[in-house]
């Protein structure tokens, strides 16, 4: 997600002007719509009981990290046995939003529950409009946060509170939090098993300083057609004006750092859904390190979440307003139903441990 000034920033889109207020407005807001079931999952936290959001099985949780509050939702599956160590997913939201947000539009839960992972969404710091991560591309309003800090005091945390299996802890997230997982993949290699990310690239700012302590196998998922994060990469019109990579040179960038040959597995999977997108698995498998570098490059895709709702990389917030949804669609563009973004991440992520 992209983090935008919506108090004030207009944009001019196909010739027709919208504020970005009604196109980052979902129809639902998840912040504070009800839930009709809830579920109860065990009491796995130590000598505290639990605290629930009011999202179906999603707890709340806070921590002081720098002096300053931070907070992230939290899904345990039932299977979790406090003496067995458990793989940990970090799933980070795109920008104007929060991490129950992300629950509900990736159905990472449902996974959780049948793969046996727990999940935590950590919230970005609310900046006015809900959370947003630093994510590398040297932002103003986002640049003094140390968010890459905050991950490591949430590990710490957790692995006190949970059993965490420390060989499998996973980060992925989509638009701003995609390229914050691209940040983490740079800064984070020696805890983090491997990563993935949704309608990011590499920030340019990272370029001349990621150094990863290993190599990391990461995963990226991008749409041909995206209009915010321009799969040509360069200047983003909406974004502050933050220069990113291309997809194809952060695809390069990634197969040098992990010893990839130049030869690679291209799949071009079965158009299922006549929803204007295809899709064509790249992988570069012959690393030296062990650690490959796939793309799933969704032809005329858009700013969306395979698998998941057409919004669901578009942020929030309260004002419940409906309107500019036609100008909000063609933001977006294009949002593939030939995979299930989710389902992928989580097949390719599994698949590695420290």
């Amino acid at each position: 997600m992209i983090e935008i000034y919506l108090a004030s920033l207009i944009v001019a889109f196909n010739t027709v002007s919208v504020n970005l207020y009604d196109i980052l407005t979902p129809e639902n807001n998840f912040l504070t719509q009800p839930i009709a079931q809830r579920r109860r999952t065990p009491q796995m936290r130590r000598g505290r009981p639990e605290q629930f959001s009011g999202q179906d099985g999603l707890i709340l949780e806070k921590l002081v990290q720098q002096n300053q509050e931070r907070s992230y939702y939290l899904y345990i599956p039932r299977s979790y046995q406090a003496n067995k160590p458990m793989p940990l997913l970090l799933a980070f939201h795109g920008g104007v939003s929060q991490g129950n947000n992300m629950a509900v539009k990736t159905g990472f839960n449902k996974i959780a529950e049948r793969e046996g992972f727990i999940v935590a969404y950590p919230n970005g710091l609310d900046r006015g409009a809900y959370g947003q991560w630093s994510d590398g591309r040297h932002l103003p309003a986002n640049d003094s946060i140390d968010d890459v800090s905050f991950m490591k005091v949430l590990i710490k945390h957790l692995s006190k509170t949970r059993n965490i299996d420390q060989k499998r802890i996973y980060a992925t997230g989509g638009s701003n939090g995609g390229f914050f997982t691209q940040r983490l993949a740079c800064e984070m290699s020696e805890q983090l098993a491997s990563v993935a990310s949704v309608a990011a690239t590499l920030p340019q700012p990272m370029v001349s300083r990621c150094e990863p302590k290993r190599a990391i196998p990461i995963l990226m998922i991008n749409g041909t057609e995206d209009k915010l994060v321009p799969w040509a990469g360069g200047t983003m019109e909406i974004g502050a004006n933050a220069q990113i990579l291309s997809v194809p040179q952060t695809v390069a960038f990634w197969r040098s750092r992990n010893g990839c040959s130049t030869r690679n597995q291209e799949v071009r999977l079965p158009d299922t859904q006549a929803d204007g997108t295809e899709v064509v698995k790249i992988g570069y498998f012959n690393c030296k390190s062990g650690a490959p570098v796939v793309l799933y490059q969704i032809e005329g895709g858009g700013h969306g979440w395979p698998g998941g709702q057409t919004d669901a990389l578009l942020g929030n917030d309260s004002r419940g307003n409906t309107r500019g949804n036609r100008a909000r669609q063609r933001l977006v563009g294009n949002t593939s139903q030939d995979i299930n973004a989710s389902e992928v991440i989580w097949q390719f992520l599994q698949k590695y441990s420290l």
